[in-house]
Parts: structure tokens; sequence; C-alpha cells
């Protein structure tokens, strides 16, 4: 029997080729996805269908245009960077977050159901006083890098502890409460507002902060209306109500 490129099926070779095979459709499938998150994915399609149509006129003898159309990768690439860093940093961030998930790498922060118990508890406590809230909590990373400003605090989470935070016109009430293994480690905290905000997001400043930390990390952030009253959730870029306790 005539073996495949000379090489036994189950050789290190055929091996080697299908690892190479699962790799690249990890990283583009983990690319897509983070397009698919952003702005980038219309303008990426726009800009390949260029490129190809530059290779294909180049072929037919259009020899000008084709040449230009070519030569235009690298303007494009420098220009895709300067214009879209965020978008790109938030790619960037898909891969840091599949590494930090890895059991040796990263930390990796915990949240127990008493500690949800105990968030739902203040959440419903801020809503019969029509008093807003955002809380923050910690998953596989510690994005201590997004956060601005903030009181650093090192206490238990208690329903009427957090409440107490909360309460205008307390220095603590405006910002976000940040939770990492059932501790509260911060108040008043400044969290980055999202780029979807203006668009398909039309909520306050609470709701797109929230948004905002979710896009750039794997963090849940909980979110309480001032107007409303509604419970709302953001995690992996994505702002969902009402709240439900089992997706934390």
């Amino acid at each position: 029997m005539t073996l495949p490129l000379g090489h036994s099926l189950l050789s290190g070779f055929w091996l080697a080729q299908i690892a190479d095979i699962l790799i690249i459709t990890l990283v583009v499938r983990k690319l897509l996805i983070g397009l698919v998150k952003t702005r980038a994915l219309k303008i990426t399609i726009l800009v390949l269908l260029i490129l190809f149509a530059g290779a294909i006129l180049k072929e037919l003898r259009f020899s000008t245009v084709g040449f230009l159309i070519s030569k235009m990768g690298t303007f494009v690439l420098i220009a895709f960077v300067l214009v879209f860093q965020q978008e790109i940093r938030e790619i960037l961030g898909v891969f840091a977050r599949a590494l930090e998930s890895l059991p040796f790498l990263g930390h990796h922060a915990w949240t127990e159901e008493d500690t949800i118990d105990t968030i739902i508890e203040t959440c419903r406590y801020l809503r019969k006083r029509h008093l807003g809230g955002l809380f923050v909590l910690e998953r596989a990373e510690a994005p201590t890098n997004l956060y601005k400003g903030g009181i650093k605090l090192d206490t238990r989470v208690d329903a009427d502890l957090l409440a107490a935070f909360l309460l205008p016109p307390g220095p603590l009430h405006d910002g976000a409460v940040v939770l990492r293994n059932n501790r509260v480690v911060s108040a008043a905290t400044v969290l980055p507002l999202s780029s979807k905000a203006g668009s398909r997001y039309r909520r306050g400043t609470r709701h797109r902060a929230a948004l905002g930390i979710s896009e750039q990390s794997d963090a849940i952030a909980v979110v309480v209306s001032e107007e409303t009253g509604v419970f709302s959730i953001a995690h992996d870029g994505i702002l969902e109500t009402p709240l439900t306790s089992s997706i934390l």
C-alpha cells in the first residue's frame, strides 16, 4: 500500500500536521470571535476584498491598478492598527483570558453562593430606595490596570456594608464596588466605558461602565438602574436583563 507522502498515518509527521491544523483553527476562531464583537469586522472584510481584487486584476494583466492595490497592504495594515487600537486590545484580551483560564497560569478568583446572594439582596435594597449600584466580580484575571481612582479596601461581603457604600451623599456611592475572592477590594472605582454604548446599548453611565469592563476583561458586572430598579448583568461584552444568579 502506498503511504501518503511516504509517511504512515500514525507517524509523527501526520500527527504534527493535525496539530498544526488544530492550532490554526483555534487561532482563527478566537480572532473571528474577537472581530465579531467589534466594529472592525466590516472594515476587515472590505480590506480583504480590496486586496483580493488587486491580486485578481494583476493576474488579468491590469498591471497598473493591480500593482497599486497589491502594494496597499503595508499602508492598510498601519492604518488598521492606528484606527482600531481599542479593538485590537480587545482581541488580544480574548487570547490573554484563554491563557489565564488555564489552571497553571494567572490567579483564579471565585465567587461563592453566599456572596452572590448578598449581592442580590443588596440590589433589592437599592431598588426599593430608587438607588443605583454597580458591582464587579473578578474571575480568572484581576484587571487592575482598567480601574481608575477608587478607595482600596479589604473587607467581608455584607449586604448592610455594601448598601452603606452606595448610599448618597457618601464618598463611595459613585463608581463600582469591586469583589475578589469573596472580599470587597475597592469602592468608588471608575471603570472604562463601553464603545458600544452609543449605538445598541442606550443606557446610563453605570450600564456603559458595566459593559465596558466586561468587554476588556473576563469580569462579571452587576448593575442596578436608578431609574427603573431593573437588575442587569454584563459578561463577555454582553449586557443582559433580568439578572439570574445561575450565570454568576
